[in-house]
């Protein structure tokens, strides 16, 4: 064991420390500096400072999110409160008008004189113009009337005229759509099988035909070799045939 010294990398103090296995070395302040144990009591406030220093601005932070939330919220609700506010506003107004209109027109058809809707039909006098109502202008309702029954009445036998049209439209529809489906998955397979004929036609092009070749090349240079009188071992076939045997 040996005693060593250094000095502080703070004040500039020689410290003096056991440098042995157990000995009591200085605090480190880096790779290769040291703090004697007052800059370690200041390093290690300062570290706490900041720690507060820390915590202090997330907490201010947070509570800062937090009234942002609250706020928005209120804003959020006090516009929701206005807006039903006006809507109640609006229907109320809607109400008042309607009330109105119902007083200033309490009848079914429009007063000649006062043009309120006042009169009930047959009417001849005005309830709020206190203004006659002849025979003729009924007349001219009623006739009005019976042509507008007469069209309504037209329209509603020409709907019930072309229902079976309709009907039968609906039927082509639905069948058209079936047939086109139909169409489709018969396209699709026939798509896969034509697919997969000339997958197996190139295989059979290209592995097949190559090893019937090589036999068709063989026969020939046998008959050949026949043909010359030559020895049997020229022929590969035969030769193969031996080394069978």
């Amino acid at each position: 064991m040996g005693v060593e010294s250094t000095s502080c990398s703070k004040c500039g103090k020689i410290l003096r420390y056991n440098a042995g296995l157990f000995g009591n070395y200085p605090q480190s302040d880096g790779l290769f500096s040291r703090l004697c144990s007052e800059c370690a009591n200041d390093r290690r406030e300062e570290e706490r400072h900041e720690e507060r220093l820390k915590a202090s601005k997330r907490r201010d932070a947070e509570l800062e999110q937090d009234r942002n939330s609250r706020y928005e919220d209120s804003e959020r609700r006090l516009e929701e409160d206005r807006e039903e506010q006006r809507r109640r506003h609006e229907e109320l107004e809607q109400q008042a008008e309607d009330a109105a209109y119902e007083a200033q027109n309490p009848g079914d058809y429009e007063c000649p004189c006062c043009f309120f809707i006042t009169l009930r039909s047959g009417a001849s006098r005005c309830p709020k113009c206190q203004g006659s109502i002849s025979g003729e202008y009924w007349n001219k309702i009623y006739e009005q009337e019976a042509v507008e029954e007469k069209i309504a009445q037209e329209k509603f036998q020409e709907w019930e005229r072309l229902e079976p049209f309709r009907d039968a439209e609906e039927a082509r529809e639905k069948w058209v759509t079936a047939k086109d489906e139909v169409a489709t998955n018969w396209l699709l397979f026939t798509g896969i099988f034509l697919t997969g004929i000339l997958v197996f036609g190139l295989y059979r092009l290209f592995y097949t035909i190559p090893a019937s070749s090589a036999k068709t090349v063989g026969g020939i240079h046998c008959l050949s070799a026949a043909k010359r009188r030559e020895p049997l071992e020229s022929c590969p076939q035969q030769a193969a045939s031996r080394m069978g045997h």
